[in-house]
């Protein structure tokens, strides 16, 4: 049961005692409408009441006993919009509650013709509250309030702030915007902020032609640290996490912007890494887990990390392009149970192996790499996984232990002919295999 303040302006049902000033208060329940005013009190029952009609410029609430022109009827003047708005919903509430199954479904699809009408000619009313901006047109978003005064990082605080802002963004933003842009140090002061907002903010959406429009995190020149970037790999929980999908760190060149710290990504796909420097004088610079994670390194550098540049586990798929790993305290880029593509990639000085391939699912593809100077191994491959190298710029020479180590049924596949000078000038072999596959195939 509801109470609203309120005062009569017109009644012509109830003759007697009508006061068109009278004030009073307006109690709704499922029966219907009780008046207790100043000089008139009445009730008009629920089943009376034909039509409910409230104008938007006004604060009158009119209830009709029939559906003709000189109809009977009450009207009510409140404090305020929202009061009015509050009461009619009530009305609405206990009026529904009452239909059959076969009503409440007519009046739906009366509802859903109505809505398509209206969505001819004004926005789609994701405003309940304001009328006047529900009735502006697109050119008037567009071109005043979109592009004029907010940009990608304003409309995704917004977005938090009221659901019926998130309705605008699904909307709107892929008509208004061709890309989605959070520039560090202009939009946002650090690195670690614009992480926050796009894990809790972010929603991909579709531009004109179908395709999902990714996020990116466009980075300034020089040093972005990343929080948790002093604690040990172990503790992935601490580690910043990118946990939405579609999302692009970009920098301005690797010898440019630097990154020091350790990101994690998690079943998360579509994440890009370009043009940065990744360093972690802690822990692992890059870890990527999960079966649903894609990650695709173009044009950078891992390096000084304290374990390993790069650790893919959990059926990850990892596409790694124009990229150094170097100096890292353990391998370059070691990987259990997913798959790697690396093209035209430097594993060279790192404290074990180069590249690391361990596990029955774990497949690997090396084009045009190379692996030296290694403390031990350039490439180890182990416990059935199974690696392909191809092209003739792939060198393995000078590591301290193998060019290629193979054991417990790993499987390397060399798709070069046998005068290529693969590997070559390693400390203990060129080619070691224990209980394993090493060949060239042509």
């Amino acid at each position: 049961m509801q109470h609203f303040q309120a005062r009569v302006l017109e009644n012509d049902m109830v003759p007697q005692g009508f006061n068109s000033t009278d004030k009073g208060t307006l109690t709704v329940d499922e029966s219907g409408i009780n008046w207790v005013g100043t000089n008139s009190t009445f009730t008009l029952g629920r089943r009376f009441i034909q039509k409910i009609r409230a104008d938007y410029e006004s604060d009158e609430l009119k209830l009709c006993l029939d559906d003709s022109v000189d109809c009977k009827c009450v009207v009510f003047a409140f404090d305020d919009v929202i009061q009015r708005d509050f009461c009619v919903q009530e009305l609405e509430r206990f009026k529904n509650s009452k239909r059959s199954a076969k009503k409440k479904r007519k009046k739906k699809t009366i509802l859903s013709i109505q809505q398509k009408k209206q969505k001819k000619n004004y926005l789609i009313r994701v405003f309940s509250t304001d009328n006047w901006v529900n009735h502006q047109t697109e050119d008037i978003w567009r071109y005043e309030i979109c592009q004029t005064f907010l940009n990608v990082v304003e409309f995704a605080k917004m977005r938090a702030t009221n659901k019926t802002i998130n309705g605008y963004w699904r909307v709107f933003i892929p008509k208004f915007m061709r890309k989605a842009v959070i520039r560090v140090q202009k939009d946002i002061p650090r690195l670690p902020q614009a992480l926050a907002l796009a894990n809790a903010m972010w929603v991909p959406y579709y531009d004109k032609n179908g395709k999902i429009v990714p996020l990116e995190i466009e980075l300034s020149e020089g040093v972005h640290s990343l929080e948790g970037s002093a604690l040990p790999s172990q503790q992935y929980d601490r580690y910043t996490k990118i946990k939405r999908s579609h999302i692009t760190i970009v920098g301005k060149g690797e010898e440019l912007t630097k990154i020091c710290g350790a990101l994690y990504v998690n079943n998360q796909q579509d994440i890009k890494i370009e043009a940065v420097t990744l360093t972690n004088s802690n822990g692992t610079g890059l870890f990527v887990v999960g079966e649903e994670a894609s990650v695709d390194v173009s044009e950078c550098t891992i390096k000084d990390c304290k374990f390993n540049g790069m650790q893919v586990s959990n059926g990850s798929w990892v596409r790694v392009n124009k990229s150094d790993f170097t100096e890292n305290g353990q391998c370059g880029l070691r990987i259990y149970g997913g798959t790697l593509i690396a093209d035209e990639c430097d594993f060279i000085e790192n404290g074990t192996q180069g590249v690391c391939c361990t596990g029955d699912s774990t497949v690997a593809k090396l084009d045009n790499c190379t692996m030296c100077y290694n403390c031990w191994d350039g490439l180890f491959a182990g416990y059935g996984a199974v690696v392909d190298i191809r092209g003739t710029a792939t060198e393995l020479y000078a590591n301290w232990a193998c060019g290629i180590r193979a054991k417990a049924r790993a499987k390397v596949f060399i798709h070069l002919p046998w005068e290529h000078n693969t590997t070559h000038d390693n400390i203990a072999h060129d080619q070691d295999e224990i209980d394993s596959i090493i060949t060239n195939i042509v």
